[in-house]
């Protein structure tokens, strides 16, 4: 159970709401495919309970995520490896839920899915795919890339496209720090 309270729209003032509504309003709320953002109560379930708990930084950081889940220049692919490399690095049992499904639609195999949550190097045939494994497992492990690894990541994506990746995986990797620290549990189906 969260160590935050879940709070229904009706009990939230008005700079909460306004970040409430950029969630449920907003691009997230319009793409259902990639599941509920809200409880049957209208509460907010996963990180988006702790960004309208303090609006401060949950409005800038909800933003920041949907720009980097809807306006990348990265593919499905490439940006829903990246996120399961970084909720398995830091045993985040929300994101890995939340992003699984998403990744599975996304055409990563299942097999590689299953190796990054096992821990261990998937056997990845596509070289993009492979390149931004690399990347995440030595940006997670290292928090740096050396300089062979950041030229292949730049050839590839261009300077833009670095920038979105290594923003994507530390959005991620804070969404994950928040979510464990406020012990947000995966739901059960």
């Amino acid at each position: 159970m969260s160590r935050l309270p879940l709070r229904r729209p009706e009990e939230l003032d008005a700079a909460q709401r306004a970040v409430y509504d950029a969630i449920v309003g907003g691009t997230r709320g319009a793409t259902p495919r990639d599941g509920a953002l809200t409880n049957e109560d209208g509460s907010l379930i996963g990180p988006f309970n702790a960004m309208v708990t303090s609006p401060t930084v949950g409005g800038p950081l909800q933003a920041v995520g949907e720009a980097l889940r809807y306006r990348s220049s990265l593919s499905d692919a490439v940006r829903e490896l990246a996120i399961l490399v970084t909720a398995a690095h830091w045993d985040a049992p929300f994101e890995w839920w939340a992003h699984v499904r998403i990744a599975e639609r996304a055409g990563i195999d299942p097999a590689m899915i299953t190796a990054i949550e096992r821990g261990e190097v998937p056997d990845v045939a596509d070289e993009e795919l492979r390149l931004v494994h690399e990347v995440a497992t030595m940006l997670l492990d290292s928090g740096t890339l050396g300089d062979e690894t950041y030229a292949a990541v730049e050839a590839r994506f261009g300077p833009d496209g670095v920038v979105e990746l290594l923003t994507l995986i530390g959005y991620y990797s804070t969404i994950a720090f928040i979510l464990n620290a406020v012990a947000v549990e995966a739901p059960t189906d």
